[in-house]
């Protein structure tokens, strides 16, 4: 499960990208810096989709990204709480985050205040998975 945990945190974190000042305060376009809340988690599975709500499994993760670029990320599983920061960066619809001096690159989906992407991870007792997370913006 720890695996799992910190692979969410990973991918949540490659999830997430800044912006640039825009012309136009008043825009109504969503944006990636702020507080993001894991709120599900989907196993796409041979056998079909497995829905999840992370406190359903005792897991909780929240990431801020902060508009200079960085981040923290802190997440809780039934070994305790955890803290994680680094940076990110965004171009051509992709995240780029660097963790301990790796960046990790994804696209994501961005509707509103709910941030999506898809990864593939390996998951105790599943194996390689491929699995979508959703945050949602608090």
């Amino acid at each position: 499960m720890k695996n799992l945990l910190k692979s969410l945190l990973v991918l949540s974190l490659l999830t997430f990208t800044a912006c640039s000042e825009d012309s136009n305060p008043t825009s109504s376009e969503p944006t990636l810096t702020g507080t993001w809340k894991l709120t599900a988690i989907t196993i796409h599975t041979g056998s079909g989709d497995l829905n999840l709500l992370p406190e359903a499994i005792g897991y909780s993760m929240t990431v801020v990204l902060n508009e200079d670029g960085t981040y923290q990320a802190t997440y809780t599983d039934a070994d305790g709480q955890y803290t994680e920061t680094g940076t990110w960066t965004e171009a051509d619809g992709k995240l780029t985050i660097t963790v301990d001096g790796v960046p990790e690159t994804v696209e994501y989906t961005l509707s509103g205040n709910k941030l999506t992407f898809s990864t593939t991870m390996d998951i105790e007792g599943f194996g390689t998975q491929n699995v979508t997370l959703e945050f949602t913006k608090q």
